[in-house]
């Protein structure tokens, strides 16, 4: 079934953009125009934690825990438990055993899951998906990993687990260099071992401006460059631009797909034109209701803002619902149900902070 609702899905795509192909550089049947670069957000000082483990690159949260990734061979996974604050859990060593990684593990998409009661944490080692049991890792004091699969290496393609099942992914791969020229990103979903089921968004290449200061290649890339994000326990991914004021949605649960876009900013119709510095989405955190997005835009645009973070918060159907701005550098979200609050990570500062949603939600 799951497998018809997606190819129904491409295939509406694919007549959107049949019927609308003069209009745009994108095969997106509605992009929703809105201004949330220049609302008034209120100031937050963030409370910060006692706690924060060295080398920490990313974070994610459920239940009761906070579970983070680091640099430490010794123990790549560290467990915070928010109630008792304090670490419970290290684990995950570096070597080529069955319950050990090869390098340092990377998260996907903000995903940590319950399965058979079990929290459950999708990492990649190399170009291998694996699955850590976290709930029986924490009480056998030693990493459990119950399952692993292929995937896409992981500086070529960034995934998102479909319905939950490390066998089920939404595949965004990123846009080609070659011989002088750069291929648009893909998307698409596929079962392990399955064919690809393509998921049509670009029809081309933005067009290179005349003044570009670097290669216009390089330059075109970076314009796809991003992160994708999926919802907690729907199938809805977003897909988040670096460098382009635009939110992709990928609501594959109920076949539709379209953009948020910041009105008045760069479309993907525009010739790209080399803007140093020039950022837009950075990291983000999920709730069953919200999106809650580092947003760069008027931090980097002009290089004369005085704003240290802002953040964002949209819901799932794209609509603009509050945001902050703060002083301090905050890397990494995360969002935690159990105490309605964000946690946060400044990577260069090791430092953790939190923040309760209500302080900054309309």
């Amino acid at each position: 079934m799951r497998k018809i609702v997606i190819i129904s899905f491409v295939s509406a795509l694919m007549l959107c953009g049949c019927s609308d192909s003069n209009k745009s550089s994108i095969l997106i049947p509605k992009v929703k125009e809105q201004d949330y670069a220049h609302q008034t957000r209120p100031k937050i000082v963030p409370t910060q934690l006692d706690y924060c483990p060295m080398g920490v690159n990313d974070l994610v949260s459920l239940g009761k825990y906070l579970i983070l990734t680091t640099n430490d061979a010794s123990g790549y996974v560290r467990v915070y438990d928010i109630e008792k604050k304090s670490e419970v859990a290290s684990i995950v060593k570096k070597g080529r055993a069955a319950n050990e990684l090869n390098s340092r593990p990377f998260t996907l998409s903000e995903q940590v899951y319950l399965s058979g009661g079990d929290i459950m944490l999708p990492v990649i080692d190399n170009n291998t998906l694996k699955e850590i049991n976290i709930t029986k890792s924490i009480q056998d004091g030693v990493a459990v990993i119950n399952a692993s699969n292929t995937c896409p290496y992981q500086r070529e393609a960034c995934i998102a687990l479909i319905d939950n099942d490390i066998s089920k992914t939404f595949v965004w791969q990123k846009a080609r260099m070659h011989d002088g020229e750069c291929d648009p990103p893909e998307f698409y979903t596929q079962q392990a071992g399955g064919e690809k089921n393509i998921i049509p968004v670009h029809k081309h290449i933005m067009p290179a401006g005349d003044g570009a200061n670097v290669e216009p290649v390089v330059e075109l890339y970076a314009q796809y460059m991003g992160s994708i994000f999926k919802h907690p326990t729907k199938n809805i991914i977003v897909h988040s631009l670096q460098d382009i004021n635009y939110l992709i949605f990928f609501d594959l649960d109920n076949d539709k797909c379209f953009a948020v876009h910041q009105e008045g900013t760069r479309t993907y119709d525009d010739k790209v034109e080399y803007v140093p510095g020039h950022m837009v989405f950075g990291d983000a955190a999920v709730s069953e209701d919200y999106i809650f997005i580092n947003y760069r835009y008027n931090i980097t645009a002009g290089g004369e803002s005085d704003k240290v973070c802002e953040v964002l918060a949209f819901d799932w159907n794209g609509n603009y619902v509050g945001g902050f701005e703060s002083d301090a550098t905050l890397h990494r979200l995360t969002y935690n149900d159990a105490s309605k609050s964000l946690f946060c990570a400044s990577l260069s500062d090791e430092i953790l902070y939190q923040i309760p949603i209500k302080d900054f939600l309309k």
